[in-house]
């Protein structure tokens, strides 16, 4: 038996759900009354031009998604801690520079979207949603991810970029479900060593950061079969890139690359490889072993004659160079004008 308190809890939360929300799902196939409110499965409050949540939301304790998208949310109230069921909780596009530590019960969380808000910084308790397969943080404020990040194991997909981010926890290389990785246009000057045990990882883009370097231990991403570091400071690679014999697309463009290392030739697989607006003047010879490679931009390097392995790209559709610089008689310019008519 509720209080008179209770029911007039109840009342207001139907009251506001009613006015905002866009669909409901219920186990019934019935509009609820009060004593049945907690039976909602899905709640969508998105783009209603909210600027508050009411403390009552926290009485749909069965509530599996909700999503507040493409609101004026400036802060949440403390009572979400009570949506123990949720799986999906939505809440992009509003204007949250603070989350309340609330996820610590919400161990049914898969997915979770907190993009284009002015968040600074998570709440440790994210720690706790050890089932997150899908976690969106992309453009907010952020400096750090905490430790607690490491907690998610069932994480596949990570998305923080066009954030502040200038280093990474070393508790990210306990992810051992991550499968795409998005860190670009952020301040990063380096990686943790421990991002080499990642060992799921298929996509890693980093581009537009301030990296000038690239530890060892990402050669052991030997799943990886996209890395995009171009826009950063490198000025040359680890030679463990060559175990990544799974990579088919690596971006180095806008970097201050001065020279390749030979082991890239063991890139059995790589279709696209793209060095423009760098500093080199040759590449190694081994790259004529890369058989599958496709696509090749070397525009904007002081290359002062087109290098001759080109000739031994057999599969090269699309060469993208400077003309000016080069000598146009070569045999490599021909040889490989032609291949890719």
């Amino acid at each position: 038996m509720r209080t008179r308190q209770e029911e007039a809890s109840f009342e207001t939360l139907i009251a506001f759900i009613g006015d905002h929300a866009r669909t409901m799902r219920f186990q019934s196939r019935h509009y609820p009354k009060v004593g049945s409110l907690t039976s909602f499965n899905r709640l969508d409050l998105s783009s209603a031009d909210l600027e508050t949540i009411p403390e009552e939301i926290g009485l749909l304790t069965h509530l599996q998604e909700l999503d507040l998208t493409g609101n004026k949310l400036e802060f949440l109230p403390e009572s979400m801690a009570s949506l123990v069921s949720l799986k999906s909780l939505k809440l992009g596009g509003n204007s949250l520079e603070l989350l309340p530590d609330c996820f610590e019960r919400m161990h049914h969380l898969e997915e979770m979207n907190l993009s284009c808000n002015k968040l600074e910084r998570l709440p440790k308790s994210l720690g706790s949603c050890q089932r997150l397969r899908v976690l969106r943080l992309f453009d907010n404020k952020l400096e750090t991810l905490p430790a607690e990040i490491g907690n998610l194991k069932d994480l596949e997909v990570l998305d923080a970029h066009d954030n502040k981010l200038e280093s990474l926890p070393p508790e990210i290389g306990n992810l051992s479900s991550l499968r795409h990785l998005s860190l670009f246009d952020n301040k990063l000057a380096a990686l943790p060593d421990t991002i080499g045990s990642l060992h799921t990882l298929q996509e890693l883009s980093l581009f537009d950061n301030a990296l000038t370097s690239l530890p060892e231990s990402i050669g052991k991403l030997t799943g990886l079969l996209s890395l995009r570091v171009s826009g950063n400071k490198l000025t040359t690679l680890p030679k463990s890139l060559g175990n990544l014999s799974e990579l088919m697309a690596l971006k180095l463009h806008r970097n201050a690359l001065t020279e390749l290392p030979d082991t890239l030739g063991s890139l059995n697989n790589l279709t696209e490889l793209r060095l423009e607006k760098n500093s080199l003047t040759t590449l190694p010879d081994t790259l004529a072993q890369l058989d599958h490679l496709s696509l090749l931009n070397l525009k904007g390097n002081p290359f002062k004659s087109l290098p001759e392995i080109l000739t031994g790209l057999t599969g090269l559709t699309t060469l993208r160079v400077d003309s000016s610089p080069l000598n146009a008689s070569s045999d490599a310019v021909r040889v490989v004008a032609s291949q890719c008519r």
